[in-house]
C-alpha cells in the first residue's frame, strides 16, 4: 500500500479478508511511504518461518503472499548454491527467484498465485497473478495512491472517500452476465488480468502480459498417443497439487473431471483423501449419489452438505458481501 500513513487502517484492511486467512497475520511499514499487509492460510510450513509478509536475508525485498507454487522444491534447488533459505515455504522461493531473476521469475513458477514484492533499493512494488487467474489480485489507482488486495473489501478502509460505481462496468454485466477484467464494477478500482504483472514506482503504474496460450503449434500425432499424454499430464499435475502440510481434500461432484482427481489424488496420496460434495433438495439438480459411488470406491472422508432455496434467500446478504461483485 502506497502512502499509508495510519497503521491503524492497515489492520482494518487486513482484518476485511481474514476470513481468506485465519492461521496468521502480519503487517511491514517502510519509510518510504509503503506498507504490506497479509493474513494468511497455512498450507506449507506452518512454522513462525512462513510469518508474512516475509523479508530476504539482508532486508531488501518483502513479500505478501497469496496461492501456492507447486514446484517450489524444483525452482528452490536452482537457487540453493546462492541463496541462503531459513525456511521450507514456497514463500521464501518467490522472493529469491525475484532477486535472482526479476520479472522473469514467473517463467520459473508453477502454481495458482498472486503476490505483491516491495523492492526496497529501487523503490518498487512488482505485483503478479498467476496465468489462469486463480487467485485474486485488485487494485486502486488514481492521482498516484495505488492500494491493492485480494478482495476490493480489503481495499475500503483504505479510502478516504466514498467510492463510486463504474457505469459501464454495470452495463457490461447486464449485456454479459459479468464484468469483463479489468473493471470491477467501482471506479478506479482494477482487476489485474490473469497472466499479468505490474510495476508501481514514482507514482506511476505498468502492467504488462508474461503469458498467453499459442494455439499455433500442433502436435500431430494418433489417438492414442493423446490419451497417454493427457493423462500422464493429468497424473503430474494432480501429484504436485499433493505437496502440503496440511489435510487435502478436492470438491467431489461425481462427474468425470472431479472423479478423475480423486482417483489420482487416492493413489497418490498415503493418507485419506478428504472430499466434499453439495446436494439439492430438487432432483434435477441432485448428483450426490455419483459423488458418494466414487466416495466409497477410493475411501475418501467424505462430507455432503445439502442447500435449500430458503438457506440461498436467508443467507443473500452475506453472500454478497463474500462475492464484492454481481455474479
Amino acid at each position: 500500500y502506497a502512502g499509508l500513513a495510519k497503521k491503524v487502517l492497515l489492520d482494518e484492511a487486513v482484518t476485511a479478508i481474514r476470513h481468506r486467512g485465519p492461521d496468521d497475520n502480519g503487517v511491514a511499514y517502510f519509510d518510504s511511504g509503503v506498507a504490506l499487509g497479509n493474513t494468511r492460510l497455512s498450507i506449507i510450513d506452518l512454522s513462525r518461518n512462513g510469518h508474512q509478509p516475509m523479508f530476504n536475508r539482508d532486508k531488501s525485498l518483502c513479500i505478501t503472499f497469496n496461492g501456492e507454487i507447486y514446484n517450489f522444491q524444483e525452482v528452490k534447488k536452482l537457487l540453493e548454491k546462492k541463496y541462503q533459505f531459513k525456511s521450507n515455504s514456497d514463500t521464501e522461493v518467490i522472493l529469491y527467484a525475484y532477486q535472482e531473476w526479476g520479472a522473469r521469475c514467473l517463467d520459473k513458477l508453477n502454481g495458482m498465485f498472486s503476490f505483491v514484492i516491495f523492492d526496497r533499493r529501487k523503490n518498487i512494488l512488482f505485483g503478479a497473478r498467476d496465468r489462469l487467474g486463480q487467485k485474486p489480485l485488485t487494485y486502486y489507482f488514481r492521482n498516484g495512491k495505488f492500494i491493492f488486495a485480494s478482495e476490493i473489501k480489503g481495499i475500503f478502509p483504505l479510502l478516504n472517500s466514498k467510492i463510486e460505481m463504474d457505469n459501464v462496468a454495470v452495463d457490461d454485466f447486464l449485456t454479459l452476465q459479468y464484468v469483463p477484467s479489468p473493471r470491477t464494477g467501482f471506479k478506479d478500482i482494477y482487476t489485474l488480468p490473469a497472466a499479468h504483472y505490474f510495476m508501481y514506482k514514482n507514482n506511476t503504474l505498468h502492467v504488462s502480459r508474461y503469458w498467453s496460450l499459442d494455439f499455433r503449434k500442433k502436435l500431430h500425432i494418433a489417438r492414442e498417443e493423446w490419451q497417454e499424454l493427457i493423462f500422464q499430464e493429468m497424473k503430474r499435475s494432480v501429484k504436485s497439487h499433493l505437496v502440503s502440510d496440511v489435510p487435502v481434500g478436492a470438491l467431489l461432484s461425481g462427474g468425470l473431471d472431479s472423479s478423475i482427481v480423486v482417483a489420482l489424488m487416492a493413489n497418490y496420496s498415503k493418507k485419506r483423501i478428504h472430499t466434499f460434495s453439495i446436494g439439492f433438495d430438487d432432483k434435477r439438480f441432485d448428483e450426490t449419489k455419483y459423488a458418494t459411488m466414487v466416495s466409497r470406491m477410493y475411501n475418501t472422508q467424505h462430507t455432503e452438505l445439502r442447500v435449500t432455496p430458503l438457506e440461498l434467500i436467508g443467507n443473500i446478504e452475506r453472500l454478497v458481501d463474500i462475492y464484492d461483485e454481481p455474479i
